[in-house]
């Protein structure tokens, strides 16, 4: 089943810009794939395993959401991510 970016944010407060990737909801989980070239401007999140390359992106993103947003977006509080 896929679930499109406007349903991500209502359900899950996730406001994807824009672009060129598919997100497709199993169950009581989503998966978001991107397109190499269309991620000018966005944060990736993972690990730095490979030269040119970001591995294991949606552990990372599911560690980052499980720990960090979900719980700050329950106590209502608002998330800023600073890139120094």
């Amino acid at each position: 089943m896929k679930i499109g970016r406007n349903e991500l944010k209502i359900k899950y407060g996730i406001d994807l810009p824009k672009g060129k990737y598919s997100i497709k909801q199993n169950v009581n989980e989503y998966e978001i794939y991107t397109i190499k070239d269309d991620t000018d401007g966005c944060p990736l999140v993972g690990k730095n395993t490979e030269v040119g390359r970001v591995t294991d992106s949606k552990a990372t993103f599911t560690m980052l959401m499980n720990k960090y947003l979900n719980p700050a977006r329950k106590r209502k509080e608002k998330v800023f991510i600073t890139i120094k």
